[in-house]
């Protein structure tokens, strides 16, 4: 893809915003981390040798208001950018975040899991002693909360999130250190003191399955679901090796110190495959080498080894569990189960298992019982295995939820333990086999005493006692989405802090049930409503701030809403009450009917509230004399059905009110006022679509029993920024109404049902508090203008032309296209002889177009003429890159397996032939003095090859640098017009940005899939980048924070393209569609 040449005021200094500390060392790097739904976090890495490590001096807050991080960061209160931009560069910068708003509203990408209240554990390790439990919680492929919790204190040491899951985790020797491994194919290790980043690793191209620590705690083995193991030094992060040591997916790895044949001091390695199969391998200095002595060997379901390999447990699948010899793979017998007969025992039970107490029963029973007894043995199998450091003790965990321990010596069974409801997944003993920790698909996290054969503790209950679904459904987000308010059974409240995504405070307030909550508009107030009638209000600024009781009413608080120093609360049995937030006393105490009160909202200027009684009834109340006003109805009933509201708001701005039934009708009045009148104006009524995310069958109401007559159930109903669109939680999706024209602007399918919704102003991010207590967020995704059918199989290449009139693209029907970037309309087919085309060049003037495919030709057109030039073979075989120079007099191509030519126009003359590479050359780029070429090499059949990333003399053929540090093969290349900064993405789904005069790494960005292309566009501010299958995400490349995110309507994207100073960019996808996405005029830096 062709880039355009930058005027000295205008190009991009720096590709992304990277800070640095005072007390760091001017080459130190920093790296951006993004999530699955590319969100940028910003890391330090330290790239010095251990010795010359320094440690920040001190951890400063930075408000990030355009991510959900508030970062704990050692870093400046005011950071700046690493090289200065110019003036005339900076006047160019986008407006801060806060100062603009989106014209166009939809939301797209992947969710992203800001908040997991209660945990889903996924992995867990004790860390030295038995008193400290290291947890990751979240999902394993999302973000996921990290801490270390000590059991006895039940307090948190510290706790951070890990971006895209956690996969493996491993505690050094010492228990100073943690190794984290996500989804992304990368390590991180950890301060297990106080929880900060050491050192990022990358290398694998897979998910990491397992990871142990040598003895010594100097090096990390690592186990990918590619197949392949990694030796790391800890102390500099640097890859020893990393070595393919199964043909298909291996399971789990153990690591022995014991000396092999080979060398005498050597680590020993045993693979244990998902095919039945073990493998010794001994870690050398350089490489990992299979062991003669212990030669590959096969035995029945290899599954779980002791950490350093010498047992081996296998499971067939069902109730039996076999110990093994590692080293010989000669079966050492097998597990004791539990008996199938009924165990009589003494009243009290042994302490070692629990039995049932000894009785005489009759004929019948026993029967029944042996007959349970073998019932539940046959459902039992064992799917989890772990021995004790000692290797004296073994745990199987069961689908039935029981664990049972046995004598790893004896293989006896010594007790069971009883306490999980669903499968066990995952055990851990302490080293002095004390403790058990486990947990299970039933959400629990349980500390066992193993000499006791009892449960001790609960780290999480396996039911939510703490927050039943009745009270998430009165949790809420704040309006501006900076804070949630989850209310707990014992009449606390969590206040969750969604930018550090920590529990911020818990509010204490008068015991009894929370019925009702309430939020201010700044997020600084907080008012609770309990069911004996009282409201308790907290005040956030003050630090030590404790309830305000507030003796209200009687009766039980059934909804609350606070706006301007002035608190509505309406009651079960229809009474409204207005208090002063100032005095703290109650104004006024009206009844407004014999029904409850459900719903309140109040007007931007808190002088009108709108209510609902039964559910049924709407009405308009003058604040703050609560005078009734109008009456009025949703919509008018069906026959035979009734009509329930489900949702009224007010906008935030103006007197709009929305109001949305059960049967999906969404009703919008202009409310005016006067001092002695409130007259009502019906401006549009929009139908929410009754998709099947929206119905549901209720056999216990004749309303819902088909889909004929579908039923709306709308969890939240919130206006955007502005008062123009309206948010809808309708089942599983969030629908956004275009109220200025009544009608759907869009919808978002969240799966996940939502009981409060926000959009920040700042960034336009979309917060969703699920009826589990999780809250998640989207990014706002661009708009999509025009799908164009472009050709008949693959669009395999797209560009667009510097006065960005125009888009070109090659596909598989062996055209060449030109395009109406405004219309979208054909322009010009243009059919050439070289078969599929694959790739395009285009010159800065957009003079000549160069062309490659299924040939052994480069094809030469003159664009604004729309013709061709010529057509020149000199390949051997296919031509898979071409690129043409800056100055338009020479063209460089290279084949699939032959060497790279470059030539010159317009009659083809080679000038240099540079010879074949290890891998065929796929990416050329010419540096902007014309006299220099960059190539990467790869072929994704070999995947598992080294590529490699060099920079040429054009003018001699004589390789002038090879850029060190990227593993795996590059897939994508783009330098900046002026040629200062090169960015490159590989395999390892690291993208390094160079510095072209030392050819240096000065950042990386760690993403979560394979990059495909990337392009600048809005004169260098942002960067469009396209991921592997169909996804995108655009970055601001001022302040490195992803502004939006996009999903392409193809199952392949191929390629991505744009002009140098347009507000779009246009997509290719493997469909043969382009797609042209455009921002919003407030969303450019014009």
């Amino acid at each position: 893809m062709n880039h355009f040449l930058w005027s000295a005021s205008t190009f991009l200094i720096l590709i992304f915003s990277l800070w640095s500390s005072p007390s760091l060392e001017a080459d130190q790097q920093s790296v951006f981390l993004l999530s699955e739904s590319a969100e940028a976090q910003i890391e330090s890495v330290k790239t010095k040798k251990e010795s010359d490590r320094v440690k920040p001096s001190k951890s400063v807050k930075i408000a990030d208001k355009s991510s959900r991080n508030l970062r704990e960061l050692p870093w400046k209160e005011n950071p700046l950018p690493l090289i200065p931009l110019p003036p005339e560069a900076i006047k160019k910068q986008l407006p801060a975040a806060s100062s603009h708003t989106q014209k166009v509203l939809s939301w797209g990408g992947n969710r992203q899991q800001v908040f997991s209240h209660y945990g889903n554990v996924i992995w867990f390790e004790w860390l030295n002693g038995n008193q400290k439990l290291v947890i990751a919680e979240g999902d394993r492929k999302k973000d996921t909360r990290l801490s270390v919790k000590n059991i006895i204190g039940d307090s948190i040491l510290w706790e951070k999130w890990i971006l895209n899951g956690v996969t493996s985790m491993a505690v050094s020797p010492d228990g100073s250190e943690l190794a984290v491994a996500n989804s992304n194919d990368q390590i991180t290790l950890i301060n297990s003191s106080d929880g900060t980043s050491k050192l990022h690793l990358s290398g694998h191209l897979g998910d990491i399955r397992r990871m142990r620590y040598s003895a010594d705690g100097d090096q990390l083995v690592s186990l990918s679901f590619d197949r392949t193991a990694g030796v790391w030094d800890t102390a500099s992060g640097n890859i020893i090796t990393r070595t393919r040591v199964h043909e298909q997916t291996p399971f789990d790895i153990g690591l022995s110190e014991q000396s092999s044949t080979l060398t005498s001091n050597a680590m020993r390695l045993l693979v244990c495959g998902s095919n039945g199969s073990l493998q010794w391998w001994t870690v050398g200095k350089t490489r990992l080498m299979p062991d003669p002595i212990f030669p590959q060997i096969g035995i029945r379901y290899p599954k779980y080894p002791s950490r350093d390999g010498r047992l081996v447990i296998t499971l067939d699948g069902k109730q039996t569990a076999t110990l093994f010899d590692g080293a010989t793979a000669k079966e050492i017998g097998s597990l004791e189960l539990p008996s199938s007969e009924p165990t009589k025992t003494v009243p009290e039970p042994a302490p070692k298992t629990i039995r049932p107490p000894e009785s005489k029963p009759d004929e019948e029973s026993v029967n029944k019982t042996n007959s349970n007894v073998k019932a539940a043995l046959q459902s039992m199998k064992i799917n989890a295995v772990v021995f004790s450091p000692d290797k004296n003790l073994v745990a199987g965990g069961t689908t039935t939820g029981q664990i049972m321990i046995w004598s790893a010596v004896t293989r006896k069974l010594l007790g069971t333990l009883k306490g999980h409801t669903a499968p066990v997944v995952m055990m851990s003993f302490t080293q002095d086999n004390s403790r058990l920790a486990s947990s299970a698909y039933d959400g629990a996290l349980i500390i066992w005493d193993v000499e006791t054969a009892t449960e001790q503790k609960r780290l999480f209950p396996a039911t939510d006692s703490i927050r039943p679904s009745s009270l998430v459904q009165k949790s809420i987000l704040s309006t501006d989405g900076h804070i949630a308010v989850l209310p707990r059974i014992d009449g606390e409240i969590d206040v969750l802090d969604l930018e550090s995504r920590r529990k911020s405070r818990r509010l204490g307030g008068p015991p009894g049930k929370i019925t009702s909550l309430a939020v201010n508009e700044s997020g600084e107030q907080i008012v609770a409503g309990y069911q004996d009638g009282v409201l308790s209000l907290w005040n956030l600024k003050d630090a030590a701030s404790t309830a305000l009781r507030i003796n209200a009413v009687k009766s039980t608080i059934s909804v609350l809403a606070i706006k301007q120093k002035k608190i509505i609360a309406g009651t079960t049995d229809g009474k409204l009450v207005a208090v002063d937030l100032s005095t703290g006393r109650v104004v006024t105490t009206v009844s407004v009917g014999k029904l409850g009160v459900d719903m309140i909202t109040i007007n931007s200027a808190g002088t009108l509230a709108a209510i609902v009684s039964g559910a049924k009834e709407l009405q308009l109340i003058r604040l703050p004399s609560l005078e009734k006003l109008n009456i009025l109805t949703s919509s008018k009933p069906q026959k035979k059905q009734k009509t329930v509201i489900r949702a009224v708001a007010f906008a935030p701005v103006g007197n709009q009110l929305a109001v949305v039934d059960s049967h999906g009708q969404v009703n919008l009045w202009d409310i005016s006022e006067s001092s002695d009148s409130v007259k009502v104006n019906k401006t549009g009524t929009v139908t929410v679509p009754a998709t099947a995310a929206f119905r549901r069958s209720n056999s216990n109401s004749n309303l819902l029993d088909s889909q004929t007559h579908p039923f709306l159930e709308v969890g939240a109903l919130r206006f955007s920024t502005g008062s123009q669109y309206l948010l809808v939680s309708a089942g599983s999706e969030i629908v956004t109404v275009d109220c200025s024209e009544a009608k759907i602007h869009s919808a978002l399918n969240t799966s996940i049902p939502a009981v409060s919704l926000a959009v920040r102003p700042e960034d336009s991010r979309l917060l969703v508090l699920s009826n589990t207590g999780n809250v998640f967020s989207w990014l706002p995704t661009v708009h999509l203008k025009h799908e164009i059918a472009a050709h008949k199989g693959d669009a395999k290449f797209v560009l667009v032309t510097p006065n960005g009139k125009s888009i070109v693209s090659g596909g598989k029907d062996k055209k060449v296209k030109i395009w109406n970037a405004t219309t979208g309309g054909s322009v010009k087919t243009l059919t050439g002889g070289i078969g599929v085309v694959t790739r395009g060049s285009m010159t800065s003037t957009g003079n000549l177009l160069a062309t490659c495919g299924y040939s052994s030709a480069v094809e030469l057109w003159d664009l604004p003429q729309q013709k061709l030039i010529s057509k020149r073979y000199g390949h051997g075989s296919r031509v898979v890159a071409v690129a043409l120079s800056p100055n338009e007099k020479r063209i460089a191509s290279s084949e699939e397996a032959g060497p790279l030519l470059i030539r010159t126009l317009p009659r083809f003359k080679t000038e240099v032939t540079i010879p074949k590479q290890e891998l065929p050359v796929t990416r050329i780029i010419w540096m902007p003095d014309g006299e220099h070429i960059l190539t990467s090499t790869g072929d994704w059949k070999q995947w598992h090859l080294q590529g490699q990333v060099r920079v040429w003399n054009a003018i001699t053929g004589k390789q002038k640098k090879q850029l060190d540090g990227i593993r795996g093969q590059t897939t994508y290349m783009l330098l900046t017009p002026d040629g200062r900064f090169l960015i490159t993405a590989s395999y390892d789904k690291v993208l390094r940005i160079w510095d072209t005069e030392k050819w240096i790494i000065r950042a990386k960005v760690l993403h979560d899939k394979n990059i495909r292309s990337m392009t600048f566009f809005d004169n260098g501010h942002l960067l469009a980048c396209v991921m592997f299958p169909n996804s995108g995400f655009v970055l601001d490349t001022q302040n490195g924070k992803i502004r939006n995110q996009f999903q392409i309507p193809t199952s392949l994207v191929q390629d991505v393209a744009a002009a140098w100073d347009a507000n779009w960019f246009v997509t290719s996808g493997i469909n043969g569609s382009l797609q042209t996405w455009h921002l919003s005029n407030s969303e450019s830096s014009k």
